[in-house]
């Protein structure tokens, strides 16, 4: 008989997720346990005194096709509650807007389109021909192609509910190694979420209910979860000789809104608009553009936004910054000595969503 931990996950803002066809919703198992893999070792990783020890534990854990090791835990996914966000369907306004300029063309526009970009963009004119959407579901009742950003994709709406089971067989993984999963999957929970733009702040999650093979041990990952929860929502420590080669929690650095009575839109509206506003700007100054991802040479963002549920009626902002070397080699000092003056200047900025909030809204 295995021994299992079972998360009931709620869906808190859009998840983007597709598979081959990008017209439906499909959430896959082999996602889930890349991301658990991925934030296992984000959590981890300062704890291996070499990247080779690092590898091999992970191969233990999650299985290699390299070294023909199989993975030692099953991941189930299980959709309790599907609501969809159909493609076509406007994001709902987080009532803050941006300016923007393009050419000679100047204008204000919501800041989650913005976040959204990709799944979510304005027709190509590829899509349209004579004034029409090729695809009818992108035409307005008058048969006119739909202006403006749009999903393109569906998705899980806010309200939805999946659980992710782990599970493995008596003696295959040490107590610490399920201490350790516990604790990436609460760091994926509160840091991360799924889908495309995961790290902008769609497709966040949070925990509804655990439950275990044993009394023993859904009272231990209880323990285990709310000790991570509050470890993730602080700062890590100081970065000091040498930026880590890869994302690593424990150089963190967190900044949060206060509780917010408001609806996701607004809370994730805020996390954008300090994004585009205040990092973006602050990291061009300092000469660090990388750290918000590049696409040459495919190198994900630094920097995740979140958004937390903080009680029946109350959300949180969260933006975390895992500041980690540009390709893998020690960063040169003149580099290394920006990016610890950029997590200075971080540490002690405020999230405040009235800053931005349109009047009368």
């Amino acid at each position: 008989m295995r021994e299992w931990i079972e998360l009931e996950l709620e869906v808190l803002t859009p998840a983007f997720i597709s598979g081959a066809n990008q017209k439906a919703v499909d959430l896959r198992a082999a996602s889930i346990r890349g991301l658990l893999r991925w934030w296992w070792r984000a959590t981890v990783g300062n704890t291996f005194t070499s990247a080779e020890k690092l590898l091999q534990q992970e191969s233990e854990i999650f299985g290699s096709a390299e070294k023909r090791l199989k993975s030692r835990i099953a991941v189930e996914v299980r959709i309790h509650q599907q609501k969809l966000m159909e493609r076509a369907k406007r994001l709902p306004s987080s009532g803050m807007q941006f300016s923007y300029r393009i050419g000679a063309t100047v204008g204000k526009a919501d800041i989650l389109p913005y976040l959204a970009y990709g799944p979510v963009r304005p027709l190509k004119r590829d899509e349209i021909r004579d004034g029409r959407a090729l695809d009818p579901a992108f035409n307005d009742p008058e048969g006119k192609a739909l202006k403006g950003p749009v999903p393109i994709r569906p998705a899980l709406a806010p309200g939805s509910s999946f659980t992710v089971c782990l599970a493995w067989f008596p003696d295959a993984l040490q107590q610490d190694q399920v201490r350790q999963l516990v604790r990436a999957a609460c760091a994926w929970v509160t840091l991360g979420g799924i889908g495309a733009r995961s790290r902008k702040g769609f497709g966040q999650l949070e925990k509804k209910d655990l439950d275990s093979s044993s009394r023993a041990l859904r009272s231990k990952a209880e323990d285990w979860w709310r000790e991570a929860r509050s470890d993730w929502l602080r700062n890590g420590a100081e970065i000091q000789n040498s930026l880590p080669p890869f994302p690593q929690l424990a150089y963190r650095r967190i900044i949060m809104t206060r509780p917010l009575n408001q609806g996701w839109p607004y809370v994730l509206g805020c996390l954008g608009m300090f994004y585009k506003q205040t990092l973006v700007p602050e990291l061009k100054k300092s000469g660090l553009p990388w750290l918000r991802g590049t696409a040459s040479d495919r190198r994900a963002s630094s920097i995740l936004l979140g958004v937390l549920r903080e009680d029946a009626r109350n959300l949180r902002g969260v933006i975390c910054i895992l500041p980690c070397a540009r390709n893998g080699n020690p960063p040169a000092q003149n580099e290394l000595k920006a990016v610890k003056s950029f997590l200075e200047a971080m540490k002690n900025s405020s999230l405040d969503c009235t800053k931005w909030a349109n009047p009368g809204r």
